[in-house]
């Protein structure tokens, strides 16, 4: 993946991440960049065959042996045992096997992932009990390289209004608003805590609530006008 740059969003639902990769990826085809985003990548993975899905799915498991058994090894000892969880993180392990192969067929020069390693870990642990910030022990053995992190930040009064105004079904779309925005300042420190405790050097925080424009701007303050090219 040396010749694309990696990029993976991280903030609470209804903090842009999606809108803002959308907008990145249509202002660098403009300048002629080759970008992709993380329903490109889930597209790819499904017209994949069988045998292939099953050879690297065992592949993986003995590849990521020691970041599976640190993962179960956390939800035995806090008491996240639910099926969410126990399937969530070896679904994200295959994701990124499935994206390095993309990269290596497609060549994009960036790819732009809304929902991946930390976002997917605090979804996956999130409301199972009172241990959740015992995740920070762990997590950042289970993350995966990326080669820049961004962090939408909002509050969580915007975000749970944004949220109500959209037409999907998270947990979070389904809670009424004083319920949503209850979860959403319970959790959020959990989820910045996570986005700190990766071992990521390339961390940027935006606005969710600035003009994509304004925050387009500034990505590309970061790396130049050779989005493309790591620093």
């Amino acid at each position: 993946m040396k010749d694309t740059l990696v990029i993976e969003c991280v903030g609470l639902p209804g903090s842009g991440k999606s809108t803002s990769c959308r907008f990145f990826k249509q202002a660098l085809e403009s300048e002629g960049k080759k970008v992709a985003l993380s329903n490109e990548i889930h597209d790819y993975r499904k017209r994949l065959s069988l045998s292939t899905k099953v050879l690297w799915g065992i592949k993986l498991l003995f590849k990521d042996i020691g970041k599976l058994l640190t993962y179960y090894y956390f939800l035995l000892r806090y008491g996240f045992i639910q099926r969410r969880n126990i399937t969530e993180y070896p679904k994200y392990l295959f994701h990124h096997k499935v994206l390095a192969s993309y990269i290596h067929k497609k060549k994009p020069d960036l790819v732009l992932l809304d929902q991946w390693s930390i976002q997917i870990i605090w979804s996956a642990t999130l409301f199972s009990n009172k241990n959740s910030r015992n995740l920070l022990k762990f997590a950042h053995k289970l993350f995966l390289d990326v080669d820049l992190l961004i962090y939408f930040s909002l509050v969580e009064e915007k975000a749970a209004l944004r949220i109500g105004k959209r037409n999907e079904t998270s947990r979070f779309d389904k809670m009424n608003y004083d319920t949503r925005i209850n979860n959403l300042m319970t959790y959020s420190e959990l989820l910045k805590d996570l986005f700190e405790s990766a071992k990521c050097s390339n961390k940027v925080t935006l606005f969710g609530d600035a003009k994509l424009e304004d925050n387009f701007l500034r990505l590309k303050e970061i790396y130049g006008h050779s989005t493309n090219h790591k620093p």
